[in-house]
């Protein structure tokens, strides 16, 4: 199972990266060097913003820590007096003072027995039966959006000045302090997060402004390489005159879809055109002319092909098509439809009428035929052997076509 395990991941691996290499060849050039400038902005953004905003809310945390037991350190002895003679009014207006307090929440003052001598606002936090384990300033528990903190109100025992300076004398020490009470006090914390948030935010947003600055400068940076070296790459695989695929792109591709076809039994077909009498059109239009039909030619054919075949300008007036993940019947249709198009078309210049066709030879990718120079070398024969039979028609190699000359 643990084998069956690291094959399916494996598997999963190569086909995930599979996936990313192709769509990474979509992309062009340009696209290419914006990615590549722009992916690492994140990670340093993400590098300096992560810690800054842990620190920041520890930063909080630690804060209010600090600020809940300086209160409840201040009160507990403010508080002495009220709670021994246990006198709401003289405790009353301590807890108006601390209630007014920023992010003060409650404020109660127990005495010694635990029972609520004066309170302020509405605790959340039910810890009266705990309040014996305070005996120092310190903090309680956080919960509910507070954090709570209580000290105990200590009670020196009173002696008389003449006595308390004969023990001392006797090496005793003074009484020590009683505890008649606890205050308690709990801080509201969704300031502190509202706060973290709006830093956060900022942060966010100030990251943002950033990426996005960075992304327009990689972006100009990306057109002012990309746009060059794209414009010499497409020169250097179209043709300058009808914008198709050229020679050398025609051979790319087509190592490819022979390669696609051994690897997963891809069917596609490869064509040779040729047009019928195009020496006519020069000799009596000129090359201009020519250069027109050429045009012409090409723009008919690739509105009669299918979005993912290619069509190349390989020669003079020699074009090629390989029609991708494409049946034998299916290549045959195309391309007996686009030869009679071709035939249907008048080519006029200059007042001047020219009837026009082409010849056509189709080789099939399979196993008698599976690398490219056999390809060529049977569309070739195909074309020639249409063209000797008439032309304007559609050749389909069949292994049996010998190797004919091209008519005139």
């Amino acid at each position: 199972m643990e084998q069956l395990k690291v094959v399916r991941s494996d598997k999963w691996l190569d086909a995930s990266q599979g996936a990313l290499a192709k769509w990474l060849r979509s992309l062009s050039l340009t696209q290419q060097l914006f990615f590549m400038a722009l992916i690492p902005l994140p990670l340093v953004s993400a590098a300096i913003l992560v810690p800054y905003l842990m620190d920041n809310g520890s930063l909080q945390e630690e804060a209010a820590h600090e600020r809940g037991l300086a209160i409840v350190r201040l009160l507990a002895p403010a508080a002495e007096f009220g709670v021994v003679i246990r006198s709401a009014t003289h405790l009353n207006p301590l807890v108006e003072t601390v209630l007014a307090q920023e992010d003060v929440a409650s404020v109660v003052i127990y005495d010694h027995a635990g029972e609520v001598i004066v309170q302020g606002g509405h605790p959340d936090i039910a810890l009266a039966g705990q309040l014996v384990s305070a005996t120092h300033a310190r903090f309680m528990l956080a919960q509910k959006g507070r954090m709570s903190f209580a000290a105990p109100v200590n009670s020196q025992p009173a002696v008389l000045d003449d006595i308390a300076n004969a023990n001392m004398l006797l090496g005793d020490t003074p009484g020590a302090p009683n505890t008649v009470g606890w205050v308690y006090v709990e801080l509201d914390t969704h300031s502190f997060g509202l706060h973290g948030y709006g830093v956060m935010w900022v942060s966010v947003l100030f990251a943002l402004a950033a990426l996005t600055a960075s992304a327009y400068i990689a972006l100009r940076l990306a057109h002012a390489v990309g746009d060059p070296v794209a414009r010499l790459a497409y020169q250097a695989q179209h043709d300058p005159l009808t914008g198709l695929a050229n020679r050398r792109a025609f051979e790319e591709a087509l190592e490819d879809a022979v390669a696609a076809s051994r690897r997963a039994s891809d069917q596609s077909s490869l064509c040779f055109m040729d047009l019928d009498h195009f020496k006519e059109v020069n000799d009596v239009g000129g090359h201009a002319a020519g250069d027109a039909l050429l045009c012409q030619i090409a723009e008919l054919i690739q509105q009669r092909v299918r979005t993912g075949d290619l069509v190349c300008r390989i020669g003079g007036d020699e074009f090629s098509l390989i029609l991708r993940a494409c049946t034998r019947d299916d290549a045959k249709r195309i391309v007996v439809a686009l030869c009679e198009a071709i035939a249907a078309l008048r080519f006029e210049w200059e007042g001047v009428g020219f009837d026009v066709s082409a010849s056509f030879g189709v080789a099939h990718i399979d196993d008698g035929l599976n690398c490219k120079a056999a390809l060529c070398r049977a569309a070739d024969f195909a074309c020639y052997a249409a063209k000797r039979n008439g032309r304007n028609q559609v050749v389909e190699h069949e292994g049996t076509l010998g190797n004919p000359e091209p008519p005139c």
